[in-house]
């Protein structure tokens, strides 16, 4: 039996009257009594607000293992609600115990109703807040990035990725200037395998840009001066490189009507002196 079939049945007891006030399952206490700690601030069931009620007076929940086990556990958590509630214990459980299955997938149906709901809903400011200044622990990252190395998301993913974030920016979505740099810091020194350069180039390959993201570039290099090891690797790509005929048609048509300043003329003047020294 896999590790993550492990289950236990736990009890909450209040620290006030030694009285079991909650029957549970769970495969990680640790982690389920965070889980309960952060929900009590919603208030909305009973076992929350009685928890809430302890938190106020600077206390915690008792949490004591009764029985562990593999596999079905719905049976288990069902006896033991039955148990205590015989017994006279005051329980916050709502129900009789085993609802849930483990790792369970939403139906598309359900997802589309949870979606809906959820639809234009706008997060307070002060909700924003916390979730840019939340940052996850190095390990945690670690852990994320370990389980994510060699994932391929499928087409069907990045077909969504790609329609939400078109989504966000149509409706006037930008990033921060700490966001655009940590974006910097973290590809800072990445370079591209042959295979994504090649898969990059085939994307790109005969799709126009558009006069709106031609004039974005534009905006974007005007005045950008490249570096000399910049300016090196480009001449070394070019390097017995000749352009087909119908691409000199372009270029030639692209420049048709348009004035060179003297400046442009002189560079281009050095750079045929220099390439016919060579």
């Amino acid at each position: 039996m896999a590790a993550k079939d492990q289950w236990i049945i736990y009890v909450l007891v209040d620290p006030r009257s030694s009285e079991v006030r909650y029957v549970g399952r769970t495969n990680n206490l640790e982690r389920r009594l965070r889980e309960h700690r952060n929900r009590a601030r919603k208030r909305k069931t009973h076992v929350q607000n009685w928890l809430s009620s302890l938190f106020a007076a600077g206390l915690s929940p008792i949490c004591n293992p009764i029985e562990t086990g593999a596999g079905s556990w719905q049976k288990r958590e069902q006896f033991w609600i039955s148990h205590y509630r015989h017994r006279g214990a005051s329980l916050t459980n709502i129900t009789d115990g085993g609802e849930g299955t483990p790792r369970h997938i939403k139906s598309a149906e359900t997802r589309r109703k949870l979606s809906e709901a959820m639809s234009g809903k706008k997060l307070s400011p002060e909700r924003i807040s916390k979730m840019r200044q939340y940052r996850a622990s190095p390990e945690t990252r670690a852990k994320l990035s370990a389980k994510k190395r060699g994932v391929r998301p499928s087409p069907e993913t990045l077909r969504r990725q790609s329609e939400a974030m078109k989504r966000l920016w149509a409706n006037g979505h930008t990033i921060s200037e700490e966001g655009k740099q940590r974006i910097i810091q973290a590809h800072k020194g990445m370079r591209h395998s042959e295979a994504a350069k090649a898969k990059i180039s085939a994307s790109k390959t005969g799709k126009p840009l558009s006069a709106e993201h031609k004039e974005k570039l534009r905006r974007a290099m005007t005045g950008r001066k490249a570096s000399a090891e910049t300016r090196r690797r480009m001449s070394a790509a070019r390097q017995g490189w000749s352009p087909s005929e119908e691409t000199k048609a372009r270029m030639s048509a692209s420049h048709m009507g348009h004035p060179v300043s003297e400046e442009t003329r002189r560079k281009l003047k050095a750079a045929a002196m220099r390439h016919m020294a060579a």
